[in-house]
């Protein structure tokens, strides 16, 4: 039997909580503050256990990651990894980690719940992604222009070079699609299209603004970004190669998650998430969140 998610956690980088938001009740939500007083823990990514109560954060101010039970709002655990953690993701029974100050993985054990050893990759690495089915483990490192390919049981590592800075990754089949914010030298952001078998750069798309996040959906064929320049996020069908649709969002719309028929957008300059109906093509709702929301979870 299918397990029914209708839960979506957001983690605010700036109040150090968490906002619980339940999806099929009138989109009603709460908060669970991580720790009391001046924030300064700053999550930034959350994770949850393949069908249990256990989650996960990283935790960029303070180097650790949090094991909770968030249904319970206790906090399990505590773990010290590298310096600036950033995103997490998980093979078999590891916890895999960006330390982004440290250009370094942290791999722990989830079982016991300790660091196993911190593997070097390139320059200020931000996000990681897991192939399941490959076990490779595919790593954008920012500053080094590099996506890392790592094979953590053969402990081998390849590098696919790109001309621009990688900051997300969205996996597909066969293929990887890597957004590249605008930075120094660029006229516009890139969506880079890695062919993942031969390891080299299939497409590249070209998007004006400041691009910070996507998703794709309907078969790998629709990908949405948000412009934290302009305000706006952008509809691009893969076969235009350019936007075919923009809607005005406001603020910063920061990062972006989909589940079923909605995209939602986290806001870093008004403190909200937006709930975005893809159908009807318009906002539906603004929800108040902690400060600075960040990282997206449906569970």
């Amino acid at each position: 039997m299918a397990i029914v998610k209708d839960k979506l956690g957001i983690v605010n980088t700036g109040s150090d909580s968490i906002t619980i938001l339940e999806m099929n009740d009138n989109f009603r939500c709460q908060n669970f503050f991580l720790c009391e007083g001046k924030p300064y823990l700053g999550p930034h990514q959350i994770i949850q256990e393949e069908n249990k109560n256990i989650f996960y954060t990283t935790n960029s101010y303070d180097n650790s990651i949090y094991k909770i039970n968030i249904y319970k709002k206790t906090i399990e655990d505590i773990l010290l990894v590298g310096c600036y953690p950033s995103h997490i993701d998980i093979l078999d029974n590891y916890l895999l980690v960006t330390n982004s100050d440290s250009n370094s993985i942290s791999v722990i054990d989830r079982v016991n719940f300790e660091l196993i050893e911190n593997i070097p990759v390139g320059e200020k690495p931000h996000d990681i992604k897991v192939d399941k089915k490959t076990k490779k483990v595919y790593v954008a490192n920012s500053n080094n222009y590099t996506i890392d390919v790592l094979d953590i049981y053969t402990n081998s590592i390849n590098a696919i070079k790109l001309p621009f800075k990688p900051l997300h990754m969205f996996l597909g089949k066969e293929k990887a699609y890597v957004l590249c914010p605008l930075n120094n030298g660029m006229i516009n952001s890139k969506i880079i299209i890695i062919d993942l078998q031969m390891g080299i750069i299939e497409h590249c798309i070209e998007i004006n603004g400041v691009i910070n996040d996507m998703v794709i959906i309907e078969q790998n064929s629709v990908i949405y970004t948000s412009n934290i320049d302009d305000g706006y996020m952008y509809k691009i069908d893969m076969d235009k190669d350019k936007p075919s649709e923009k809607y005005y969002i406001g603020g910063m719309p920061n990062n972006l998650l989909f589940n079923n028929k909605y995209i939602y957008i986290t806001n870093v300059q008004s403190d909200c998430l937006h709930v975005f109906d893809v159908t009807k093509r318009e906002i539906i709702k603004t929800i108040k969140t902690g400060k600075e929301p960040s990282g997206l979870l449906v569970y």
